[in-house]
């Protein structure tokens, strides 16, 4: 049989959905595109791989997926199936029904499959988690956090920028919060336009616990925070950093808190020299916010404002 020439898959995220991740890696290994189901129609002398979870889909999408198989048999196109999980559903039936092939993620499902007289090939998931670690002692190791839809597009450019034309090696290690109003679409969409800015020196490290983002805090050299104006007195995340001695990286105004002072106890991406970016600097950096972030900004002080 020829190479499949489509990969068909049933979820669209990457960075949200363990199948899409597997579609989307199986994609680039055999040299074939992945498409979601919407675009199947437009599909001329294809040879397809459906590899699906089908419970997890909306009705609109099990729908797209009968005319599909409508449309490949008007069309001749053939195609197999790789089933993630299996819960009886007609849609899935329908897919066996017409399918060359029947692979299966494990031995359960192969049962279930059997159980309604077909035959169904036990394959594997491979593990998903690909690449070297993001931690190098001779790179400038960055981390950020936050609300995804407060991510600063235009600042990381500059960054990265500013980074290449210094000749400064690094790796950029992300994790994003939602906003109680926001939805997964806002991580997926920025996720995306930060991949292509950094390519491989991005690491996305998912929603991460309060625990896991001092851990992180703690053994980076640098944290990254940029904002649509500047940096604000209730910019929390820069402070959280500050407090865990972590040089932080922003964007400095005339709003932003006066006591912050570029290459003093915070730098300023305006200001960013290649000086500035020297370890011991920045320890010296991280040192000093500690400082000034207690004299400046603490709960013991708020309260003692609000509670008089």
């Amino acid at each position: 049989m020829p190479p499949y020439t489509h990969i068909l898959t049933s979820h669209n995220s990457p960075n949200l959905s363990g199948v899409a991740k597997f579609n989307f890696i199986l994609g680039q290994k055999l040299n074939a595109p992945t498409i979601p189901i919407a675009n199947v129609l437009e599909l001329e002398g294809a040879r397809c791989l459906a590899s699906v979870k089908m419970k997890d889909c909306s009705e609109g999408d099990k729908s797209l997926f009968h005319s599909a198989i409508k449309e490949f048999k008007v069309k001749k196109i053939s195609y197999d199936v790789f089933f993630h999980t299996f819960d009886g559903l007609d849609v899935e039936l329908v897919l066996i029904q017409n399918a060359a092939n029947v692979y299966c993620g494990n031995d359960e499902i192969c049962s279930q499959v059997a159980e309604l007289g077909f035959v169904g090939i036990p394959l594997w998931c491979p593990a998903l988690i690909e690449g070297n670690s993001t931690l190098h002692s001779e790179s400038l190791n960055l981390f950020s956090f936050g609300m995804a839809h407060k991510i600063n597009l235009w600042n990381y450019r500059r960054l990265l920028k500013r980074l290449e034309d210094m000749g400064v090696t690094f790796n950029l290690r992300v994790s994003t919060a939602f906003h109680e109003h926001a939805n997964f679409g806002d991580f997926d969409s920025v996720s995306s336009e930060m991949q292509a800015v950094f390519g491989d020196r991005l690491s996305f490290l998912g929603f991460l616990s309060d625990a896991s983002v001092n851990f992180f805090l703690e053994t980076s050299d640098l944290f990254v925070a940029f904002f649509e104006k500047g940096v604000r007195a209730n910019n929390t995340s820069v402070y959280g950093a500050m407090a865990k001695k972590c040089p932080v990286l922003t964007n400095l105004d005339n709003w932003s808190p006066k006591w912050m002072k570029h290459n003093f106890n915070i730098l300023d991406i305006n200001s960013l020299c290649q000086g500035d970016l020297a370890k011991d600097n920045l320890r010296t950096i991280g040192q000093n916010g500690f400082e000034t972030v207690r004299e400046f900004s603490t709960w013991d002080m708020l309260v003692a404002v609000l509670g008089t």
